[in-house]
């Protein structure tokens, strides 16, 4: 089977590489020098360990900061889920009261214009009849 193009300049594959080349001779530098391939393979998953270790820890961290910025936010949607309810019930009641208002001040309006309408009687009673008071004289 041919090495296909893109392989061939890569270390290890195609005619320029040997797959039994240790790992230090195939141009990425490899660990320390000398060692074999399993002590490099060990080493190279240790590190790959220790980084999925702080990648579980980041994703952790990350996830927990998410947790609490929802929390806060369904917090400030309830709050004013609330105050909007109460200005909805105020804004229930808004018409009713303005049609007292309304009504009140028709009242009193229809009441002066009827006062000023009526017209003004004075009622003249004629005196009543004098009487004659005789008093004795005194002495």
């Amino acid at each position: 089977m041919a090495t296909p193009e893109y392989l061939k300049n890569v270390p290890g594959f195609g005619d320029k590489g040997d797959a039994t080349a240790s790992l230090n001779n195939r141009g990425g530098g490899g660990t320390s020098g000398g060692m074999d391939k399993l002590t490099d393979l060990e080493f190279r998953l240790a590190r790959l360990e220790g980084g999925n270790t702080m990648l579980q820890f980041a994703v952790g961290i990350v996830s927990a900061a998410l947790l609490a910025g929802l929390a806060l936010l369904i917090g400030v949607q309830l709050s004013t889920q609330q105050q909007v309810s109460s200005l909805s019930d105020q804004m229930d009641d808004l018409p009713d009261e303005i049609n007292d208002k309304i009504m009140a001040l028709t009242t009193s309006f229809a009441e002066v214009i009827a006062s000023a309408r009526a017209p003004n009687v004075i009622e003249v009673r004629p005196a009543p009849p004098a009487t004659e008071t005789t008093q004795a004289p005194s002495n």
